[in-house]
């Protein structure tokens, strides 16, 4: 799906998305921050557009597990 990555593919999680939107991001030019901001934005669209509501629990899920890292 999309122009991105294929989120239809198995087992592809919410956080391989977003970090391969970044690596496009980041050699775009951009900061991390910038780029990891604009990539699980992208993401969460693509995510939600593909799964419906069952893409918010995954993208909850994947916040959650970011706050638990810092």
């Amino acid at each position: 799906m999309g122009k991105y990555v294929d989120v239809g593919e198995k087992g592809i999680s919410f956080d391989q998305v977003v970090a391969k939107i970044r690596a496009q991001y980041i050699a775009r030019g951009y900061n991390y921050e910038e780029a990891d901001r604009i990539a699980r934005a992208t993401a969460g669209k693509i995510f939600w557009e593909k799964f419906g509501s069952r893409g918010g629990s995954i993208i909850s899920a994947a916040l959650q597990k970011k706050r638990r890292k810092h």
